[in-house]
């Protein structure tokens, strides 16, 4: 069995070239392959504005006299080539918007932190139902939070991918990307399921006393997840602000250069 991977360009008839598909070759049978193929669309003279058209083709191991071999192709996949600058851009943006959520994120988890605060204090004070309609706030809060928590850290690593394969920013940047943000991001995840199955513990106290006191153990983890998102957040608005200012000196080059060009 064998296949190639067709790669051409919309724009530009004359920009076609086909990359070898291989693997491991096995005498059991197998019902998925999986294999890697990189090609440099740099080196190729692919310029920003075109589109690359990719065709995967395979065929099997039948024998010519048998009317093989048997051949497939998938649908096309289509990708625009953008700007290394206006890809930054992008990237940048999505980074401030999910910054943005994380803020809104430890909004929510500043409310259910006062609301805590509130039923250890007044929990006797309470009717059960009162007590119970609380605790699901709270719930529903943290919840929110650590469904935000979670988004956050598979976009950011979805970003982190296509500066590593665009080969956009500085490796310090990647590794701060990594280090301070999404890694503390997948531990806080953690942290998050351990908050919640705190404050499920403490839903079933009937006591009222025993109520408080189970979500005085909540309480501490909450100030530090507090804490931890505060760090993470310090993080993310430094990274950010590096990388605007690094991709907005690369937009001022880019226009200087398309200017002088203009003008020779």
């Amino acid at each position: 069995a064998g296949g190639d991977i067709k790669i051409s360009i919309l724009q530009d008839a004359t920009m076609t070239w086909n990359e070898p598909l291989d693997w491991e070759a096995t005498d059991a049978p197998r019902r998925a392959i999986s294999t890697e193929r990189s090609t440099d669309l740099k080196g190729r003279g692919v310029k920003p504005g075109q589109t690359v058209a990719i065709i995967v083709s395979l065929a099997d191991t039948m024998p010519a006299e048998m009317g093989g071999p048997n051949t497939n192709s998938a649908s096309p996949i289509t990708l625009r080539v953008v700007a290394p600058e206006d890809l930054m851009k992008d990237l940048v943006d999505r980074q401030k918007t999910l910054r943005l959520e994380f803020v809104q994120a430890m909004g929510q988890h500043r409310a259910a932190e006062t609301k805590v605060d509130t039923l250890i204090a007044e929990a006797a004070e309470m009717s059960a139902a009162q007590r119970e309609g609380e605790i699901g706030q709270v719930t529903g809060l943290e919840q929110s939070v650590a469904s935000e928590i979670a988004k956050a850290s598979q976009a950011l690593q979805g970003v982190l991918d296509e500066l590593t394969h665009n080969r956009l920013g500085s490796p310090a940047d990647h590794e701060a990307l990594k280090d301070q943000v999404i890694t503390p991001l997948e531990a806080l995840n953690g942290e998050m399921a351990n908050l919640l199955a705190e404050i499920e513990g403490a839903r079933r106290q009937d006591d009222p006393a025993e109520l408080a006191e189970s979500l005085e153990a909540a309480a501490v983890r909450q100030d530090q997840v507090h804490d931890q998102m505060a760090e993470i957040l310090k993080h993310m608005e430094r990274l950010q602000s590096r990388q605007d200012l690094a991709n907005q000196l690369q937009l001022i080059i880019r226009w200087s250069e398309e200017t002088l060009e203009f003008i020779e």
